[in-house]
């Protein structure tokens, strides 16, 4: 785990048969996106602690081998047909567990936002967010840049007493540069 975290053997096939049964589908959109989505969510989840991503692929394990008490007989999650793969995620968002629905609902954000991120789905959907985030990278750079040329910190003020320290007796008197100061603040 970790920066090197990857799903691999039987973890992958289980992730892989979660990222199918959940992502968005559009009859006319013809393109087969599983494969990419679930690189997309390995990545999320690689940016993760390692303890968020024992906990993930735990999760996934949880969902293989207990998904046979969610109806739909005893196979695991991995060798179902999508019908009965939905029909038992229904049943999970359905439960009257809380952490069981959120659990199922963190795995659905990253595959849905990893779906609807493909450049294939922008297109199909008419959002042209790829340009925008060009542009929005551009402009992000030419701020640096303007910012680069003007100096991190301002100047930093001296310190009181940097030019020496007056005597009590010359700061009372009326006509000391106190005092003068404080006539032209009246005027």
């Amino acid at each position: 785990m970790g920066r090197n975290f990857s799903f691999k053997g039987h973890t992958r096939r289980i992730a892989r048969a979660l990222v199918d049964t959940m992502m968005p589908r559009w009859p006319e959109l013809e393109v087969d996106l599983t494969d990419r989505i679930l690189d997309d969510v390995e990545g999320v989840v690689r940016g993760f602690p390692a303890a968020f991503q024992v906990g993930y692929v735990a999760g996934l394990w949880a969902l293989e081998a207990a998904s046979p008490l969610l109806g739909g007989g005893p196979q695991p999650f991995t060798r179902c047909d999508l019908e009965t793969r939905e029909r038992r995620l229904r049943a999970l968002q359905d439960s009257k567990v809380p952490q069981l629905r959120q659990v199922l609902l963190l795995y659905g954000v990253f595959v849905t936002a990893s779906a609807y991120a493909q450049p294939e789905v922008e297109a199909f959907l008419g959002v042209p967010r790829r340009a925008w985030r060009d542009a929005r990278a551009r402009f992000r750079e030419r701020l640096v840049q303007m910012e680069a040329s003007r100096p991190l910190r301002p100047a930093t003020p001296e310190a009181l007493g940097s030019h020496g320290v007056a005597p009590a007796a010359t700061y009372l008197d009326e006509g000391t540069l106190a005092a003068e100061a404080l006539r032209a603040m009246g005027e």
